[in-house]
């Protein structure tokens, strides 16, 4: 009986690796022999380069084909298409590659609250192509390099703690689970004078 293309996996298979090393996308295909295999991605057909590499073995039943993709980045997230064809049809079977990579920097960074001794920023989320942020993190250094770092798990942020009339520089920088992403451009900001504690004191008449 006549056997056109199949996929003994069927579905979708997820590969996920981080950024900077090799993914191997397998696809295993049956049917009638011969059966011709070949790899696509974003409609465009692979063909071996310094880029990818394409294995095909076969095995007793089925035709495997094994796709490497060499150092991998974000640009080539995305579903890759295995297409098998014999002279009784054609059938297509996914995988989808997800490289895990570092964040991009916070945008946007703005001051919403400026007081005395502390300061309030607000800023554009990240979309993290690794999934879900850990954190953010805020630096900030004075005029005099006194520096320090305050983590939250979304903005805003505020930081306590800096002294009245003094220059602060702030920066931003997203987090997950492979790294963290640069910093945001720098933010300049004065602290708010304070009014004196109390009266002068031991003042003295000149006549």
């Amino acid at each position: 009986m006549p056997e056109p293309p199949w996929f003994p996996e069927g579905g979708r298979v997820t590969v996920e690796v981080e950024a900077g090393v090799a993914a191997t996308l397998e696809c295993r295909a049956r049917g009638d022999a011969p059966l011709t295999v070949v790899w696509s991605y974003r409609g465009n057909a692979i063909a071996p380069s310094d880029k990818y590499n394409v294995q095909s073995v076969r095995e007793e039943l089925e035709e495997v084909s094994l796709l490497t993709v060499n150092a991998a980045s974000s640009d080539d997230s995305g579903l890759y298409q295995c297409r098998a064809s014999n002279v009784h049809g054609v059938n297509t079977y996914t995988v989808t590659l997800s490289v895990q990579d570092v964040p991009s920097p916070p945008t946007e960074v703005s001051l919403t609250e400026i007081g005395s001794r502390h300061v309030s920023l607000n800023w554009s989320t990240t979309a993290s192509i690794a999934g879900t942020l850990t954190n953010y993190i805020l630096i900030y250094t004075s005029d005099s390099n006194v520096a320090g770092e305050v983590r939250v798990a979304m903005p805003p942020a505020r930081v306590d703690g800096l002294v009245p009339a003094t220059g602060y520089l702030l920066r931003v920088a997203a987090e997950n689970r492979v790294g963290r992403s640069e910093f945001s451009a720098g933010v300049r900001v004065v602290t708010l004078e304070e009014p004196p504690a109390g009266p002068p004191l031991n003042l003295k008449k000149i006549t």
